[in-house]
């Protein structure tokens, strides 16, 4: 009888060692796909105003041309959705992240992406744009043709500094407690992506040099395995829980 006991408890113990596992690499998985696209959405140098040349005023596009050209040659329609620029950053990233779905699904080529966009705005979003338009103009500036800059333009003016600010501290104390992994990875996604983080490597071991502890953690799993931590493009978790040097954090969360 105390053979059988013994013997359940171990497969217990052996069920239980598995299902963490199976945790841990869900969330890494996913943490490692997320990172993937915003590195491919937002770690892009951005364009300077140095870098334009100057030049006279673009000749208008052809409208009908470009809407044709968004609809594509596939049987059904992807389209991109239009953006108002209300006052709810919330709105923002998940709309941008559609847009650049909407590009590669498309293969949209690049000096058609600023058009396209700048169709899909409406309300405030067109005022703002037809104002910053005539702007450039006014001071000799090149035209906005790239979609790297246009999306540098639009965060800066539809992701608020305090959004982001308020959104890692949140990430900075978020917690799976009794919820599921999948729910808990699925906020730590959201706010991954609404504070638009995109550190690589380098600019993660900038950020952590002044914080001993977390440096020394992180060089030991760079050199072999620990059982309690892991490093995940450029991340370091304990278990499924994301660690976050606090120099990143004075950084990020303080006006110095």
């Amino acid at each position: 009888m105390s053979n059988t006991s013994n013997n359940q408890s171990n497969e217990e113990l052996l069920a239980s060692n598995a299902a963490l596992k199976a945790q841990v690499e869900y969330l890494a998985k996913q943490v490692a796909q997320l990172t993937k696209l915003k590195m491919s959405m937002v770690n892009t140098p951005e364009e300077s105003e140095e870098d334009e040349e100057v030049h006279p005023e673009a000749n208008s596009s052809n409208t009908t041309r470009e809407e044709n050209h968004e609809r594509g040659a596939t049987d059904f329609k992807v389209d991109i959705p239009t953006f108002e620029g209300k006052n709810d950053p919330d709105d923002f990233p998940e709309w941008l992240e559609t847009v650049e779905r909407v590009f590669d699904f498309k293969d949209v080529p690049e000096e058609k992406k600023v058009k396209i966009v700048a169709l899909k705005f409406r309300k405030y979003a067109s005022t703002w744009w037809s104002n910053l338009s005539t702007k450039r103009r006014r001071e000799n500036k090149a035209p906005v043709k790239t979609w790297l800059k246009m999306r540098s333009l639009l965060k800066k003016k539809f992701l608020p500094e305090q959004y982001v600010r308020d959104n890692f501290s949140k990430l900075q104390h978020l917690r799976q407690g009794p919820r599921s992994v999948e729910d808990y990875t699925r906020e730590f996604e959201e706010l991954l992506m609404r504070c638009d983080l995109h550190e690589n490597d380098s600019q993660t071991l900038e950020l952590y040099k002044d914080d001993e502890d977390f440096k020394e953690m992180y060089a030991q799993c760079l050199s072999r395995p620990h059982e309690d931590y892991l490093i995940k493009d450029g991340y370091l978790f304990r278990g499924n829980q994301l660690c976050i040097p606090r120099s990143s954090v004075r950084e990020t969360l303080i006006d110095e």
